[in-house]
């Protein structure tokens, strides 16, 4: 609970920011984002306090005034997000069944709620949802 993490990554802030933050992290950034708001972010979450770059807080601030969620990836739990990340990467049910060590079953039963939330009915649908928006 004590660590300062700070999340700098390529994926959504609008999908991936939100988890991490709820999981306990310090700060979120996107590689896209300039060499001096990294150091802003270090410093931030050294000095205690959180950083979010000022695209996420106008967006969290605008989600909630407006109690929205346009990105249909957002309501996928976490391990649905999981799996649909395998899935995205080409992965097999299988293989998604031996990287979590869980039942092929589960993998697929999972599978279909995440293709029925997100209204796809194939991988290559879903790949190109997530490209749609920014996830992958």
């Amino acid at each position: 609970p004590a660590a300062k993490i700070i999340i700098f990554t390529m994926g959504s802030e609008d999908v991936f920011a939100r988890r991490y933050l709820k999981a306990g992290v310090k700060g979120f950034l996107s590689k896209e984002c300039a060499a001096d708001e990294v150091a802003t972010a270090i410093q931030t979450v050294l000095g205690d306090r959180k950083y979010l770059s000022e695209k996420l807080v106008n967006n969290l601030t605008n989600d909630k005034l407006e109690k929205r969620t346009d990105n249909p990836f957002q309501s996928l739990s976490n391990r649905q997000l999981e799996i649909a990340m395998l899935l995205i990467a080409g992965k097999t049910v299988s293989e998604i069944s031996d990287t979590l060590n869980i039942q092929n079953s589960t993998v697929g039963t999972h599978k279909a709620h995440i293709f029925e939330k997100l209204q796809v009915d194939n991988p290559i649908d879903l790949r190109e949802l997530a490209r749609l928006y920014q996830i992958i």
